[in-house]
């Protein structure tokens, strides 16, 4: 059957041929290109814009910004509370201590209220935006550190220290689901103190001075803000780890950064590193 012959004579070339066509197309791709992942995050750092006064006495743990006054929660045990001052003064106009044997942890804005975690409690309250009583309480398994509402998503962030943050119900605190945060070299891990604002999350990673800014539909790392040198910081306040408050002013559209015992919150602006 020389037809039949000549035919799978003619279907053999073209497949050697195709082959050869696919080896050459691979073999000149460079191999970091044919390993798909995310990109490098851009590296930033912190103009400084203004600086202005802090509780040094704060442990911070959560910092939110709205019409002029700072939302702020510390930390440790039997010093924990959650207060309300006016941002350019620094003067607190309400304060609420926690129990002695909750530790305070990251808080956010939202539904007129607000949340506030707790570290090893396993308990979440929702407080009246102006008094900062407590309306109620949800419990939820593992560890709080930080928390932002991601309002164009309509879900809370909660991160636990981990790389996994988990999403939930802004009324009812109820888990919807979960994302992994990761850059060019996997899972980022120690992801702690949280800030939404609606295309990023910016999240300080613990125990370090850096803080990521996150894709939240992906999980994907999109740039890092290394914290370098700030003006009239005291050495004391610069230990490892210490970057622990982030907000970004609705006004201005400018990120608000502070620390724990830091006297003050430094108004930054991110731009690409030298």
């Amino acid at each position: 059957m020389p037809l039949v012959g000549s035919r799978r004579s003619v279907l053999h070339g073209l497949t050697v041929s195709a082959c050869l066509i696919m080896f050459s197309a691979l073999t000149s791709v460079p191999p970091a290109d044919r390993m798909a992942g995310p990109a490098d995050p851009m590296d930033l750092e912190a103009k400084v814009i203004q600086v202005l006064p802090h509780d040094s006495s704060a442990f911070t743990e959560g910092l939110e910004v709205l019409a002029g006054s700072l939302y702020e929660s510390s930390g440790m045990y039997g010093q924990s509370w959650v207060q309300k001052a006016d941002l350019s003064s620094g003067r607190v106009s309400r304060r609420v201590v926690l129990p002695a044997s909750w530790f305070g942890e990251g808080l956010t804005l939202a539904d007129g209220g607000l949340w506030h975690l707790t570290w090893r409690e396993h308990t979440a309250v929702f407080r009246d935006g102006r008094t900062l009583a407590e309306l109620r309480r949800v419990t939820y398994d593992g560890e709080g550190w930080g928390l932002c509402h991601d309002r164009p998503r309509g879900r809370l962030i909660m991160s636990d220290g981990s790389a996994t943050l988990s999403l939930r119900n802004p009324q009812s605190f109820e888990l919807l689901g979960r994302i992994t945060v990761r850059d060019g070299d996997g899972p980022v891990g120690g992801l702690n103190e949280l800030e939404c604002t609606g295309t990023d999350v910016w999240a300080n990673v613990w125990p370090t001075d850096d803080i990521v800014r996150i894709d939240p539909g992906t999980g994907r790392v999109k740039a890092t803000l290394h914290i370098g040198a700030l003006p009239d910081l005291p050495p004391a306040a610069r230990r490892p780890g210490n970057v622990n408050g982030i907000a970004v002013d609705p006004s201005t559209h400018d990120l608000l950064i502070t620390g724990k015992y830091w006297p003050h919150v430094y108004r930054v602006r991110p731009q690409p590193a030298e």
